[in-house]
C-alpha cells in the first residue's frame, strides 16, 4: 500500500494539501520566487526582534531624526570624534559638569566671569606701597624735575605731587615709564615739591 501511495504523490498533490492546511488554520501560504523577495508588507508588525537583525546592519541613514535618546546611548560610548562641531551648548551640560581641569588655559576673559560669583576668597589683590621723593630748584636754576621710582620689577599704580612751594608752578606731572612718576616745577631757586608715587608690589621673578 505504501508503494501505491508514493506512486500517487506529486508536487501538485503536496502543494494542494499545504494550501488546505493554511486555509483551515487561517494562515496564508506565499510562494517566494527567489532571493530578496521578502518586503515590509510581508512581515507582521512587531515581529522583527533584536536577534533577527545582523550586527552592524543598521547605519545612521536608516534612523529617523531624534530616534536615539539618552537611554539608548551606552554610558561613556561617545567621544569628541563622534560629536559635530558646536553640537554641545550650555543647555546640553548638567550643572557643575565643567570643572577647572576641563577649561583651556587663558580661555576665560572678564566678560565670561559672573562678578557676583567672586567672593573675597576668590579675588586676589596685588599689594601696593608708596614712594615719596622731594626736590628743590637749585641756586641759579629756574626749573626742577623730581622723580619717584618703584622697586625693580614693580609697576606704577598712580602718582602725583604734594607740598608744592607757594612760589613754584607745576610744568609737568605725569608717568615717566612703567615704574616712575615725574613732576617738573618752574620758579625761583629754593622752591620745592614732593612727588608721590604708589606702586604695585609684584612678587620677585624667579
Amino acid at each position: 500500500m505504501s508503494s501505491r501511495l508514493r506512486s500517487r504523490l506529486t508536487y501538485a498533490n503536496v502543494m494542494s494539501t499545504v494550501a488546505v492546511f493554511f486555509a483551515v488554520g487561517g494562515g496564508t501560504a506565499v510562494a517566494l520566487t527567489g532571493s530578496n523577495t521578502v518586503f515590509s508588507d510581508d512581515i507582521k508588525d512587531g515581529e522583527v526582534k533584536n536577534p533577527d537583525i545582523a550586527v552592524k546592519s543598521i547605519g545612521g541613514g536608516k534612523l529617523v531624526d531624534n530616534a536615539i535618546g539618552p537611554p539608548k546611548v551606552v554610558p561613556n560610548s561617545l567621544d569628541a570624534g563622534r560629536l559635530a562641531p558646536n553640537a554641545v551648548g550650555g543647555s546640553e551640560l548638567s550643572g557643575d559638569a565643567v570643572s577647572g581641569p576641563k577649561v583651556a588655559s587663558d580661555s576665560m576673559k572678564g566678560e565670561d566671569v559672573d562678578e557676583s560669583s567672586l567672593g573675597e576668597a576668590g579675588v586676589k589683590t596685588t599689594p601696593t606701597y608708596e614712594v615719596n621723593a622731594t626736590g628743590s630748584i637749585a641756586a641759579g636754576q629756574t626749573t626742577k624735575t623730581v622723580t619717584a621710582v618703584c622697586d625693580v620689577g614693580d609697576r606704577t599704580q598712580s602718582g602725583g605731587h604734594i607740598n608744592l612751594s607757594d612760589g613754584a608752578e607745576v610744568e609737568d606731572d605725569a608717568l615717566g615709564d612703567e615704574r616712575d612718576w615725574r613732576v617738573q616745577i618752574n620758579g625761583p631757586s629754593g622752591n620745592s615739591v614732593t612727588t608721590r608715587l604708589r606702586c604695585y608690589d609684584f612678587p620677585p621673578l624667579r
